[in-house]
């Protein structure tokens, strides 16, 4: 029975690595810190809003920057996406937050 990672890459002659221990390892020690989410936030095309900040660490932050991402568009009235132009009173609800 493979007990971690490391053991897996080791049976399967492939190397795993991970900026953190895993659960398994030696090393492992749950903290809130090893428990990590990130959300990205997508426009309607699918694409990053951000590229500067391809994540956020709270939801909370995500769905701001939903919010500041509609009000970049209130002034053209609009969002030119590939499907066509969404108004911007509808263009937060194409948006989508996923876990990253």
């Amino acid at each position: 029975m493979v007990r971690n990672f490391s053991e897996l890459s080791k049976q399967n002659n492939f190397r795993f690595e991970s900026k953190f221990p895993l659960p398994g390892d030696e090393n492992w020690v749950f903290t809130p810190e090893s428990y990590y989410l990130a959300f990205r936030v997508l426009s309607p095309c699918g694409l990053d809003m951000e590229f500067s900040t391809e994540t956020y660490s709270t939801e909370e932050k995500a769905k701001q920057a939903i919010a500041d991402f509609v009000k970049r568009h209130e002034s053209q009235g609009y969002y030119a996406s590939s499907l066509g132009p969404i108004p911007v009173d509808e263009l937060a609800k194409h948006c989508r937050i996923i876990l990253a």
